[in-house]
Order: C-alpha cells, then structure tokens, then sequence
C-alpha cells in the first residue's frame, strides 16, 4: 500500500498556482490541513540549483497519443496483484508477446482491480495500457492482441472510493504527460514507505526525487512527510509537506 499522496496520482491532477490541496477522502480543517507542496507567493519560472529542467514527454508504449494500438511492437506485459498462469504464459509467447517485471518498459499492465500498488501508480503515470486479463483470454480466441482500451480495467468501488477516474487519468497523461512533470519532491526518512521505494513512483510520473530538504524550493517543490514534521519543514526552508499517514 502506498500513501494517501498516490490517490493524487490516479486522479492525475495538479496544482497551477499555490494552494492547499485536499487529499480525496479526507476532511481539511484551515489548521491542520494536508497540503501539497508549492512555496509562497506567485508562481516563478524556477532558477538556480532547485530549478528542474522540463523534458519533452514521449510516449514509449505501444499506443499513440489517441492511444491506438502500434502492435509493430510486441507487448511488454506485466502482472501486478495477480500470477499469470502457466496457460496464459504460453499464450502471451505464442502471440508474440513476452511477460516481464519492468515497469518502466512494459506497454500493459494486467490487474484484476485498481490497485494502490508501486506498478500500477507507476503505470498511471507513465500512461500505460492497465487492462484486466480477460484482455489475454480474449486475445487468444482472436489469436491476435486486440486493442487494449476496451479492456481498460473498470473498478466501480475503487474509483469511487479514491474519487477518480482510471481510464480518464491515462487519457490525460497521454495528451498532457506525467502528473509531476518539472517537479521536485523530498521524501523524508522517517516515512514508511521509504523514499527508495517512492522513488520509482516518483520518477514513472515525471518527478524528480529530492535526496535532501530543499534550502531553495521554488514553486513546483514539495515534502511527502510525517504530520508531525510539517511545521518544522515549512519554518525551516518554506516547504509545504503533505501527510503521508
């Protein structure tokens, strides 16, 4: 299980100026508010050490910005919550495709159910087919891959329960890329999970992992830490954390 910040991820939603954030499922009092990162004042073009440079985002998985199928590339499939059977092992290598563990690189992901998990909330933001695996069972009667969107896994419950929508966070990801892009995020130590494990998320969704408090932060900075060290992280360098518990 990962955070409450990943229900930020699905919903594929950021801020454009600064602002508290309320983290969904969650009652904000002015006080005690969780709030997502951003620095004080308007929002500057970042200068100087903190500053991040934008990169272009590109599509590296097997579907176009309208996301149709380029089956000139074999899928990268990989499993998350569930096993693939020895039968669909052999029917992914039988259309062509190849079942692995990297994240980074694979075109679909395969779940029976949205899930806070480091490869889904990795394959959200980096806009990665996440399918159910009736898409494998189907793919083997038509003995061809058939078009992943239509396979788009549907979990009423949970995207209800963490206010968003799983085929619309894709969507926006493939037309405007990764949730954080040109952002900066310092983890800190005492949160579980730790920052190495976030780090992966971080990075699939376009963001780049501070490794110590920023002294400088800019307005697309922010701090994932525990609610007790959010007064000290703001007092000391201007940072806003978030809660992580």
């Amino acid at each position: 299980e990962v955070p409450p910040v990943a229900e930020l991820i699905m919903s594929g939603k950021t801020t454009r100026k600064p602002k508290n954030i309320q983290l969904p499922g969650e009652e904000v009092d002015e006080e005690d508010a969780p709030v997502l990162a951003v620095g004080r004042g308007k929002r500057k073009k970042a200068s100087g050490p903190a500053a991040v440079k934008e990169e272009k985002f590109e599509i590296v998985n097997s579907f176009s910005r309208t996301g149709k199928e380029n089956m000139a590339e074999p899928p990268k499939i990989v499993y998350t919550g569930i096993t693939a059977t020895a039968t669909v092992k052999k029917t992914i290598a039988s259309l062509g495709g190849s079942l692995g563990e990297d994240i980074k690189t694979c075109t679909h992901l395969v779940s029976d159910q949205v899930k806070r998990t480091m490869k889904f909330l990795c394959a959200i933001g980096r806009g990665t087919n996440i399918v159910s695996e009736d898409w494998v069972k189907k793919s083997k009667t038509a003995k061809e891959f058939l078009d992943a969107e239509e396979f788009t896994i549907r979990d009423d419950v949970c995207e209800k329960k963490y206010r968003f929508s799983l085929a619309d966070s894709i969507s926006r990801v493939r037309e405007s890329g990764p949730f954080l892009s040109g952002w900066s995020v310092f983890v800190s130590g005492k949160c579980e999970p730790k920052p190495a494990q976030l780090k992966e998320i971080i990075e699939c969704n376009g963001g780049k992992l501070l490794r110590t408090s920023p002294k400088n932060p800019n307005s697309q900075t922010f701090a994932v830490t525990l609610e007790t060290d959010k007064a000290t992280l703001r007092g000391k360098h201007g940072v806003v954390a978030t809660k992580l518990s």
